[in-house]
């Protein structure tokens, strides 16, 4: 069961003391509107592999809805350099924060050099929200970028379109 966020989030920005460039904050929902234009184009690269689950319209509905939270890395002031989002994912006997999109400009050594930064941060997210963990499906990638964080692979999902 998907647990919805319930209220707006005070205004959090993460900035790293290494990289003062580069700042880290979810979006409330009354502010998604302001950067929905720059942010659709990288969550519509991460929704093509979906295989058709979802769409940069049905994640801005569950974004719109309290399911999903938008979050961006910032270069400077004002530019958008990843996007990712989260949900809140509840299992019978854990719950886990779910990291369901991630997309960027482009610019992958952005998300690289920040990586541990924005791990932090959601790490320290899910805690405050009662989650124990914090999990993604993806391509193979992402084992490779997110194992020197501590993560670990789980299991492999396969499908078969009928």
């Amino acid at each position: 069961m998907v647990q919805r966020y319930q209220h707006e989030y005070s205004i959090l920005i993460f900035q790293d003391p290494s990289n003062a460039d580069a700042k880290f904050t979810p979006i409330s929902p009354s502010l998604v509107d302001a950067c929905w234009e720059r942010a659709e184009p990288m969550i519509e690269r991460a929704c093509a592999y979906s295989n058709g689950r979802f769409t940069p319209e049905s994640v801005r509905d569950e974004i719109d809805k309290g399911i999903q939270v938008l979050w961006v890395l910032y270069k400077g002031d004002d530019d958008m350099m990843v996007v990712l989002t989260t949900s809140i994912q509840n299992y019978p006997d854990k719950k886990m924060l779910n990291i369901p999109f991630c997309g960027s400009d482009g610019s992958e050594s952005y998300w690289h050099d920040n990586r541990s930064m924005i791990i932090s941060r959601l790490k320290d997210w899910a805690s405050q929200h009662g989650c124990s963990g914090i999990e993604l499906s993806g391509r193979k990638g992402w084992e490779k970028v997110l194992s020197p964080l501590g993560f670990e692979k789980s299991y492999i999902v396969l499908e078969l379109e009928i």
